[in-house]
């Protein structure tokens, strides 16, 4: 070993076949090639180019350093302040953990990981600037109290899994054909798009476009104040299931509200073209107006008009308003009131069993009356009467002309009376006559 305790000053090529050290300061003007192992326990170097291995401990560098393949076993800190940089342009290799105390700028492309089971984790909230990719599973939270904010556009292409819960602020974009899986989702405001629920909770669901249902059940209220819903089929569950109208009309108070049971359809109006019931009932005896109006023709194979206790024989059970007509055999039974009756063709079988007429009875062509009492007069001019027999009741009864001649006004007037028969000429070829008074003294 070469020992120099003063300073080596070397101005030409030199070789040291042995180990040499230097306690004072060294000068080397020209370059320094050293085969094997250098320690330097404090040097001052304006350039060192290593092209092998160093091993280099606590350096402090001013200028620049161009280090090959560097070794740093101890701690090494880089900068003495945060104005300081580095700058590595090559790949930067880190086999064990790094710790990032401030913020951590990546301006280009970040692969962390070569396999599905490496991890990142992230304790502090994440927010992502622009439009993130994953290609994989995600895993975001562990915990009910971790947040992911994410203020612009997020594209995923695969499945993502949250297992806690999720808050969106904002709109929620999803492509056509897209589908996504959630336990439990909770809307504060709108949802858009297309979507398929197989099983929903909704405390408020406002649906602004068409919706396709599909087996779904409504354990609350479904309201839709102002717009309308269309189904091809609407069931309604259960026995005591209704359809009705919430509306109530202060001024009808006791009108009858509209509404579909399973067995029974109320409502104050009904209308409609066709109709057809077995049985109907109509009208409330109670009422002074029609209980059935109908309006048009109207055909019944069996009429059975009998009347009620209500309204009792104070009103006809049937009033014709227009001209009526009676086809087929016709039998009343009560009391029937005719305004007028005009029978058009030829009446076969017309028989009343009582027949009370108030007014004028015209009668065209010939009738048969049987046990006819009248209450007021029979009218005829210009027309005649045949009779089998004619009864005159009672003892006031008499056959008399209304007619009266004015030129003659004394002339005794035909008239046939129970034991009287008076005239003002008799003519005939017989008479048979127990007493006679003929003359007149006066005369």
């Amino acid at each position: 070993m070469y020992s120099i305790k003063t300073d080596l000053g070397v101005s030409g090529n030199q070789t040291v076949n042995k180990d040499l050290m230097i306690k004072g300061s060294a000068v080397i003007d020209n370059n320094l090639t050293v085969k094997g192992t250098v320690d330097f326990a404090n040097a001052t170097f304006t350039q060192i180019d290593v092209t092998g291995a160093a091993n280099l401990k606590d350096i402090n560098s001013s200028g620049t350093a161009n280090l090959n393949d560097v070794l740093v076993s101890g701690n090494t800190t880089i900068g003495n302040s945060d104005a300081d940089a580095v700058t590595v342009n090559g790949v930067s290799t880190f086999n064990a953990g790094i710790v990032a105390k401030d913020d951590l700028t990546v301006q280009g492309d970040v692969l962390i990981g070569d396999a599905d089971t490496d991890t990142l984790r992230v304790n502090a909230t994440s927010e992502f600037a622009a439009a993130v990719s994953f290609s994989d599973a995600v895993v975001i939270g562990e915990d009910n109290t971790d947040t992911l904010t994410v203020k612009s556009t997020a594209s995923f292409e695969d499945a993502v899994e949250v297992k806690g819960d999720t808050s969106l602020k904002g709109n929620l974009v999803m492509a056509d054909d897209t589908i996504a899986t959630f336990d439990d989702v909770v809307i504060n405001g709108s949802l858009g798009g297309n979507f398929s629920i197989a099983n929903g909770n909704f405390t408020t669901l406002n649906v602004s476009g068409s919706t396709t249902l599909k087996n779904t059940t409504v354990a609350g209220n479904l309201s839709g104040t102002g717009y309308s819903s269309t189904f091809s089929t609407y069931n309604v569950a259960g026995q005591n299931g209704v359809i009705q109208f919430s509306y109530n009309d202060p001024a009808r108070p006791s009108d009858i509200k509209t509404s579909l049971e399973p067995y029974k359809v109320s409502s104050e109006e009904f209308q409609g073209h066709k109709a057809k019931i077995d049985h109907v009932v109509f009208g409330d005896p109670s009422f002074n107006d029609y209980g059935l109006t109908a309006k048009g023709k109207a055909s019944v194979d069996y009429l059975d008009i009998v009347g009620n206790s209500t309204t009792g024989k104070g009103r006809a059970f049937l009033t014709v308003g227009g001209d009526a007509s009676f086809v087929g055999n016709s039998t009343f039974g009560g009391t029937t009131t005719v305004g007028d009756l005009v029978i058009g063709g030829s009446v076969t079988g017309l028989k009343f069993s009582d027949l009370d007429v108030e007014g004028n009875l015209s009668v065209a062509g010939a009738s048969n009356l049987k046990s006819v009492n009248l209450s007021g007069n029979i009218t005829g001019t210009s027309s005649s009467a045949t009779f089998a027999t004619y009864n005159v009741a009672g003892q006031a009864g008499v056959i008399q002309f209304s007619y009266n001649d004015p030129a003659r006004p004394s002339d005794i007037k035909s008239a046939i009376e129970p034991y009287k028969v008076s005239s003002n000429e008799f003519q005939g070829k017989k008479s048979a006559i127990g007493h006679s008074v003929v003359g007149d003294v006066t005369f």
